[in-house]
């Protein structure tokens, strides 16, 4: 032990650690739960305010039963944090989410005080190794942001010990994107996202850089039914004699990636970024999720739901509506492929069982008008 050591809390339990945070000083240790995502809805948020009180107050600490010790000044994290964020970096408390192979350990990055000074992403295996270098590529491209959207900046990269950690400016996340208020920036924001590659273009389907990527992730793929179906369902997509506006994706635009402040639209997590992609995904993607995770509906309804309540945003990107639906099978194509792209091992089996679900919707229904 030395004096540069701090101890840092485990919350809930050593075993299932969702946050750990150091407990010295109060401030430090009340600004990590505040900020945290510990805890949801109204109930947690409630906990989350009472757990950040004790903390500050100091009453907080006692109850912390799972406890670590580490050194702190002069380890090669906390040099690469101080080398992008500067001097002041004081502590450092880090949010884990559900165990799921895309799951990064996010580090929050503060000061004496408590203050946020940046975020870091730490990708420790294969899959989320490469989201944080493909986050850090895209930021660095977009620079904050254009117009309406404001975006992280990139603060530095490296690789210790084989994680590697993308450390990021700070992101507002203070408004919860709801109601028709947030439609009108949201809709400008859609706009923008598209311009921030190389621009809008257009091309043929069938002869698009889109769906020579697509094709090769999925011959990429290990070779299973999964595999077969994929490649059948592109193949007869892509026959369609259609032209497509292809521009830049955030690539995961959703409710929980966003926050509407005043006409801005902060955004977050653009690990999934690229150009290239057929206009309007964001925001077919943003209403499918929504009605997959929210309302837990099956991939039919949830494809019927994202086109339904797509259709003004789709209208303003002036997306030609007689593609729409083969946008959205082909979006639901990407995002199947993107999942079978993670490791087997890794792999949870409910999501293959959603692949299957949506090779199954894609595979089996009429042919497109």
């Amino acid at each position: 032990h030395t004096t540069n050591d701090q101890v840092l809390g485990l919350l809930p339990s050593a075993e299932r650690p969702r946050l750990v945070l150091p407990l010295t000083p109060p401030t430090v240790a009340a600004a990590a739960v505040r900020h945290s995502s510990v805890g949801s809805g109204r109930g947690g948020r409630l906990a989350r305010s009472a757990l950040a009180a004790g903390m500050r107050l100091g009453v907080a600490q006692p109850l912390v039963r799972a406890r670590t010790r580490v050194a702190f000044d002069g380890s090669p994290l906390v040099e690469l944090l101080r080398d992008a964020v500067g001097d002041d970096v004081a502590a450092v408390s880090v949010r884990m989410g559900a165990a799921r192979p895309n799951s990064k350990p996010v580090l929050q990055v503060m000061a004496a005080d408590g203050a946020v000074l940046a975020y870091a992403k730490v990708g420790w295996n294969e899959l989320t190794r490469q989201l944080v270098a493909d986050e850090a590529r895209a930021l660095a491209t977009i620079d904050g942001g254009r117009g309406v959207v404001r975006a992280p900046r990139l603060l530095g990269i490296d690789t210790i010990d084989g994680l590697r950690i993308g450390v990021f400016s700070q992101v507002m996340h203070a408004t919860t994107v709801t109601g028709d208020a947030a439609d009108r920036p949201l809709t400008t924001a859609l706009r923008t996202i598209t311009t921030l590659g190389g621009g809008r273009s257009s091309a043929p389907l069938h002869a698009s850089s889109f769906v020579a990527a697509l094709r090769a992730r999925v011959d990429g793929l290990m070779v299973t039914a999964e595999r077969t179906s994929a490649t059948a369902v592109l193949e007869r997509l892509a026959q369609r004699r259609v032209t497509i506006d292809l521009g830049f994706s955030h690539g995961d635009f959703t409710p929980w990636n966003a926050a509407v402040h005043r006409d801005a639209v902060h955004v977050w997590d653009w690990e999934r970024a690229r150009d290239g992609v057929p206009v309007g995904f964001d925001a077919l993607h943003w209403h499918l999720q929504v009605a997959l995770h929210r309302e837990h509906r099956s991939v039919a309804g949830a494809v019927q739901a994202a086109i339904r309540r797509g259709s003004g945003w789709l209208a303003a990107l002036k997306v030609d509506p007689g593609v729409v639906p083969l946008l959205t099978r082909l979006h639901l194509l990407d995002l199947v492929v993107r999942y079978l792209q993670t490791p087997v091992p890794d792999r949870p089996a409910a999501v293959d069982l959603w692949c299957r679900d949506a090779l199954g919707y894609l595979g089996q229904e009429q042919a497109l008008p």
